[in-house]
């Protein structure tokens, strides 16, 4: 069925009704042509998928009730005809690039691969280029699921909870039926390795259930020509060898090579690569190992490698294994933001306005505020609509490299996958434990009236604090106020003002009360304030003189967080909110105490 779209182009429903010589961009590309600058699309393919909106009603009684609308979403993708392209020559990393592809994706299942979010999730449809870029810079996590056919085959050993020494015997026996011949390489993890991939790139693809079946015959050998070392798996509950994992298959996904967090052994550890200012996967190196197999690991030098990263068998404690050369692990996202316990809220109101916004930081803030909606918003797409709306008001977008160069529909996508994934109830390490604890969030929330869903509600500057009944000066407070040695020489009338309305704001505000926020305030009345000391100075006389107190004592900086000091009315001033003989009262008790 051809459709016509708004923008008066065929839009066709499948591949089968394209004519010939149309592509897409990036078809063009892997033929070594690209589409030429201001070229409108000749045509448009529609795909339709079929998803859900997911909805949650929060019950009195704590329960939660759950239902899906299932629903179609339409993708349109561009396409272009020979005449609107040119030639071009791409550079090594792209080429070597879609080698990786055609390697590991090209033959993957069509209806689902693997998303890493604190655990693994399924996604509808396949890993296209953009995830594959995402997996190899570092930025995500990937598998794929195995289709009709395969251009690889793998071997999961794993350690997981077993016996670490049965594991390294497996390993040997592995290692020498398959090291250093046909191309087998490795992945293993660089710190508390729980296990190692075994992988072998085909020449041709083949149909994936007879590589499969042909490595299972091998495994099934090394397996009977090693009883005792089965026996002792089977006693200590791990897998023997002929019922190790292989893959791919349709039934698992398989995390992808070159992964976050991990090393190729090829005939050495394949250290990383500077691309611009990151630390990438060197996928350039990769793949001309895989072409021309110019060498191998020893059995040996693997076995020390894996042992070396292998986590401890118990609760010893040991030192971190050495990285491979020029593997630095990066810093992660939630460290970017900073400590998020005891400050949740302001964490997100900086965030999402734009006060502290540190490179690489957008997906833990999109992770960070939607754990959060399903206690505000019923289904997946208004939590979606609300989080497309924050990022699209963000001040400033320069910190992130998708926003800055234009490719927001990357972010899109990552909204969407964390938005669903939360509302399924995955990413959460202990479901039922972080469950409690952002309840507890929320409700604390509902209590000093913070909407995440509504601006209006954030924490608001100082000056806009409800304010404490106003007051009047009494002489002998002003003669104090003038003889103060940090404003004796500012105007009396100016230090009153900007004094008044610190008490009011202490009087109403019972968080901390940070020195800078104090300066802003005097600035605002027109007292300079070239640096902290006066500000000191000026909080310390006003302790001093009995008209406040320190409420709470500051905490220094743990781990980059601090807290600032707390503030309360002391006895000298707390007669301007009380009746007159209360005041007298509270005057006589600090200044006769008992």
């Amino acid at each position: 069925m051809v459709e016509q779209c708004e923008c008066e182009v065929p839009v066709y429903d499948g591949w089968r009704q394209v004519p010939e010589g149309f592509k897409t961009a990036g078809q063009w590309r892997r033929n070594d042509r690209k589409v030429s600058r201001g070229e409108k699309p000749a045509a448009k393919i529609c795909w339709r998928k079929r998803s859900a909106t997911v909805s949650l009603q929060y019950h009195s009684d704590g329960h939660v009730t759950r239902s899906e609308t299932p629903k179609i979403i339409e993708h349109f993708v561009n396409l272009f005809g020979m005449e609107q392209t040119s030639t071009y020559n791409p550079k090594i990393r792209f080429r070597a690039f879609q080698c990786f592809r055609r390697y590991f994706a090209e033959y993957s299942s069509d209806e689902k691969y693997l998303w890493w979010n604190n655990q693994w999730v399924s996604c509808r449809g396949k890993a296209g280029e953009r995830y594959l870029k995402e997996h190899i810079e570092g930025r995500h996590i990937y598998g794929v699921v195995g289709g009709p056919k395969t251009r690889f085959i793998a071997i999961d050993l794993d350690l997981h909870k077993g016996d670490r020494q049965i594991f390294l015997d497996q390993l040997t026996v592995l290692l020498a039926e398959f090291a250093g011949k046909d191309g087998w390489h490795y992945q293993v993890a660089d710190q508390q390795a729980n296990g190692i991939h075994f992988l072998r790139v085909l020449r041709d693809p083949c149909p994936t259930q007879m590589a499969s079946d042909e490595l299972k015959v091998i495994l099934g050998r090394l397996s009977a020509e090693n009883p005792e070392l089965e026996r002792r798996a089977a006693e200590a509950g791990m897998r023997s060898i002929r019922d190790l994992e292989v893959f791919p298959n349709q039934a698992q996904g398989f995390r992808l090579p070159l992964c976050r967090g991990r090393t190729m052994l090829l005939d050495k550890p394949l250290p990383l690569r500077q691309l611009k200012k990151n630390q990438v996967q060197d996928v350039e190196a990769y793949i001309l190992w895989i072409i021309r197999r110019s060498g191998y690991m020893t059995a040996q030098d693997v076995k020390a490698y894996v042992e070396a990263r292998l986590r401890p068998s118990d609760n010893t404690q040991i030192a971190p294994a050495p990285r491979a050369e020029g593997n630095k692990p990066a810093l992660a996202a939630a460290n970017r933001l900073g400590r998020v316990k005891g400050r949740y809220a302001k964490v997100l109101v900086d965030f999402w306005t734009g006060q502290s916004n540190p490179p690489d930081s957008l997906n833990e803030a999109i992770r960070l505020l939607a754990v959060m909606l399903p206690f505000y918003l019923a289904d997946t797409e208004q939590a979606i609509d609300l989080i497309e709306q924050y990022v699209d008001e963000l001040p400033d977008t320069n910190f992130s490299d998708r926003l800055s160069s234009g490719r927001r529909d990357e972010v899109s996508r990552v909204i969407r996958k964390t938005v669903e994934a939360t509302y399924l109830g995955k990413g959460l390490n202990d479901a039922e434990a972080s469950k409690q604890k952002l309840t507890t969030t929320f409700n604390a929330w509902q209590a000093r009236g913070f909407n995440i869903t509504d601006k209006s509600t954030w924490a608001k500057p100082y000056n806009e604090l409800p304010m404490a009944n106003d007051f009047d000066w009494t002489a002998a407070e002003k003669e104090k106020l003038s003889s103060s040695r940090s404003m004796g020489k500012d105007n009396i009338d100016t230090v009153a003002a900007a004094t008044k309305e610190l008490l009011r704001i202490i009087k109403a505000h019972r968080s901390e009360l940070s020195i800078s926020l104090v300066k802003k305030l005097l600035i605002k009345h027109g007292i300079s304030c070239g640096h902290n000391g006066k500000v000191n100075d000026f909080m310390n006389s006003l302790v001093n003189w009995g008209w406040i107190y320190v409420r709470v004592k500051e905490q220094w900086h743990v781990d980059g967080v601090g807290r600032a000091r707390a503030y309360g009315i002391g006895p000298m001033m707390a007669h301007k909110w009380k009746s007159e003989n209360e005041s007298r009262m509270c005057s006589l008790i600090y200044t006769n105490p008992p």
